[in-house]
């Protein structure tokens, strides 16, 4: 199958002003994506950058293995649809290189820290069970269908009837959600403007490396994680094992 690697990165950003240049554990926060895809880039026929922003280009342009897609204004609002940014540019690389693409692999500069071979399981779970998608997940924490209310007034109204003794944490189901690590999606969806077909598969990455950037919280928390990824994952293992 041919994958083509794209990376989307707009000028704006409401959350964090310059978001994708700002530096990030000493380099650009995009740099982190470019360097993983360059280490990366045997598994795709190629690799594609969506992007409005001159100085986000010159970036690139240091990373000769990318090839910079201008964006046009009209997709480059914060109110654009993630697909229709996806669709203009692979029609631009295929008109431009005349290759067909079987599947888009995404990669969002907000969620830098990707494992090298979690990336590679994922191309090869999506070449192996062909699927309209595949998606990233995490583990819930906790069931939060239980944890949401309705609030009139002071007063809370749970959106399902939950037990009015409480439950065990542990004997939950266990639920997922999808997260900004990776997304893989068919041509064909994407040439009709459809980002999610009907067949759709998971696969279950870490929360520490897909933590997704947003806020200038996000920001200092994930540096701060970084600095002490053994500490983080030595208490986080504790807490995980403590009986209750």
């Amino acid at each position: 199958m041919n994958f083509l690697a794209m990376i989307n990165a707009r000028k704006g950003s409401k959350g964090i002003p310059n978001k994708n240049k700002k530096i990030f554990n000493n380099k650009p926060l995009i740099s982190w994506t470019f360097d993983l895809v360059n280490d990366l880039k045997d598994f795709f026929a190629d690799i594609v950058l969506s992007t409005d922003d001159p100085e986000i280009i010159e970036i690139s342009k240091k990373k000769k293995f990318i090839i910079p897609i201008k964006r046009p204004l009209s997709l480059a609002g914060d109110k654009v649809l993630q697909i229709d940014v996806i669709t203009h540019a692979l029609k631009k690389y295929e008109s431009m290189f005349k290759k067909k693409i079987d599947a888009v692999v995404l990669f969002q500069p907000t969620c830098p820290l990707r494992e090298h071979n979690k990336v590679i399981e994922c191309i090869n779970k999506f070449k192996k069970l062909k699927p309209d998608n595949l998606i990233t997940v995490s583990k819930l924490k906790r069931n939060l269908l239980h944890s949401i209310y309705n609030m009139s007034d002071n007063f809370l109204k749970p959106i399902i009837d939950i037990d009015k003794k409480g439950s065990l944490r542990q004997r939950s189901p266990i639920y997922y959600h999808r997260v900004g690590y990776l997304y893989i999606i068919k041509s064909e969806l994407i040439k009709k403007r459809i980002l999610f077909g009907s067949k759709v598969i998971g696969v279950e990455v870490d929360s520490f490396y897909s933590f997704d950037i947003d806020e200038n919280f996000d920001f200092k928390l994930q540096e701060l994680l970084i600095k002490n990824k053994n500490l983080f994952y030595e208490k986080r293992n504790t807490s995980n094992n403590r009986d209750r």
